[in-house]
């Protein structure tokens, strides 16, 4: 039902040149832009494991060493505080 309502769009727009897959791959990359992480993207997209959804959008995940150090870092110290 979808397949054929897609179809009926793509011959009444100028959007024809899109396929399926072009539109999975920008949902994707806006559920990841949004912050949605790799299990929910997997399971939107019906991967069978996660591998096969990092392995295509890995790179659209924002880098968060420097989040995660400042983190650590709180937490060293609050451990170092308690200790004394």
């Amino acid at each position: 039902m979808v397949h054929a309502r897609w179809t009926k769009i793509r011959s009444e727009t100028p959007a024809a040149a899109l396929t399926m897959h072009d539109l999975r791959h920008v949902s994707a990359t806006l559920a990841i832009g949004a912050g949605a992480d790799v299990k929910l993207v997997q399971h939107m997209l019906g991967h069978k494991d996660a591998n096969e959804t990092l392995n295509t959008y890995a790179h659209l995940w924002p880098s968060k060493v420097g989040e995660v150090i400042s983190l650590v870092e709180v937490r060293r110290q609050k451990a170092v505080l308690a200790a004394a």
